[in-house]
């Protein structure tokens, strides 16, 4: 039976996991609706709206008229890369310690670095580099590109902060969407520095790009992840 998540802030859903988890470790099967909503003190409609958004993530299956059926392959995966989230508390459901660091962040021109294809073709881009440590492993590195209005003040950028509060701060928009590519990578001399493995190692990548409602592309993403170091995956639910 898969351990319960480690993280320290887990959200209903997580609770409900866990509630299952446990459940099933002492025989039984996944709690009923009103035992779930005794046990968490919320109303039926709550947990209904919780246990419909599991359910669409593939963490269950329900039927009518039967019990709840837990997915406990996916509880094996610390991170989903079809889901939002902060890196280092994938590191923490992953049993390690997380640490996060800025490696690098500059403001260059985009004619010449050339980072991210944006059809805007900005004057400007902040560049930064962020990589995460698991147990003082190199995991993760992401090298984030955010075009910059021509107007904008340098001083009030901080290329340490989440490119997500970096894009609504500079326009007034919150990112609604990422579009992710996967491909499978060798790692380049940049890369391998980062992560300290050999140039020419392989790597998986996300090629990201983040979009707000009214259309702008907001940051491009070169996301790069040592494989089999921290267990990740995609989830699909078949209708």
């Amino acid at each position: 039976m898969p351990a319960t998540k480690k993280r320290r802030n887990k959200n209903l859903g997580d609770r409900i996991l866990d509630a299952g988890v446990s459940a099933m470790r002492r025989g039984k099967v996944f709690p009923g609706e009103s035992t779930l909503a005794e046990m968490f003190a919320i109303s039926r409609p709550a947990l209904r709206e919780a246990l419909a958004r599991l359910e669409e993530s593939g963490m269950i299956f329900r039927r009518q008229g039967a019990s709840t059926v837990l997915n406990e392959a996916a509880l094996e995966l610390a991170g989903r890369f079809d889901q939002f989230g902060e890196f280092s508390d994938v590191i923490i459901d992953a049993g390690m310690q997380p640490k996060m660091e800025l490696v690098e962040a500059h403001i260059q021109r985009w004619s010449e670095a050339r980072h991210g294809s944006f059809k805007a073709k900005p004057a400007y881009v902040l560049r930064s580099v962020k990589r995460w440590l698991a147990n003082g492993v190199p995991v993760r590195a992401t090298v984030d590109t955010v075009p910059l209005p021509d107007d904008i003040d340098s001083s009030v950028i901080d290329g340490a902060t989440s490119v997500l509060r970096v894009v609504s701060q500079l326009y007034g928009e919150a990112v609604a969407w990422e579009i992710a590519v996967p491909t499978a990578v060798l790692a380049t001399t940049e890369a391998a520095h980062w992560l300290a493995v050999r140039r020419g190692a392989p790597l998986l990548k996300l090629q990201t790009i983040g979009l707000t409602v009214s259309g702008m592309e907001g940051f491009y993403s070169s996301d790069y992840h040592v494989p089999g170091l921290i267990p990740q995956g995609f989830i699909r639910v078949i209708r």
